[in-house]
């Protein structure tokens, strides 16, 4: 929970630290497992942490993991330069935005500001 905060604030290098001591004791956990790839994603090892979120993500079941993991892994995947991926996972997230919550929205709208800085510097 504390690295979800620190995550939600931008805060990478506490987010970090304690999401990879979460992970460290627990590799299962849904919620730890994902907010750990989402700092990592953040961070910038897109393909560490897409491979842990990936799995994470379930067009046919729409809650908050699956759409935070969706939010992730479309960043990752345009980050990776993999567009037609990524168009796939931020499209399911646009598609019900209605059922974020107000963490998810926060990252969302973070992921979607780096989305449109990239196509504008093309």
């Amino acid at each position: 929970a504390i690295a979800w905060v620190y995550l939600l604030l931008n805060r990478l290098e506490e987010a970090d630290k304690y999401s990879e001591l979460a992970y460290r004791a627990d590799r299962q956990t849904i919620q730890i497992k994902g907010t750990r790839a989402a700092v990592l994603i953040e961070k910038g090892e897109y393909e560490y942490g897409k491979n842990l979120l990936i799995n994470n993500v379930d067009f046919n079941f729409t809650n908050s993991e699956t759409l935070a993991a969706s939010i992730y892994v479309g960043l990752a995947f345009y980050q990776l330069g993999q567009l037609k991926k990524a168009i796939k996972y931020i499209s399911f997230v646009e598609n019900n935005l209605d059922l974020l919550d107000v963490d998810e929205r926060t990252l969302y709208d973070r992921s979607k500001a780096i989305w449109q800085d990239l196509s504008n510097s093309d």
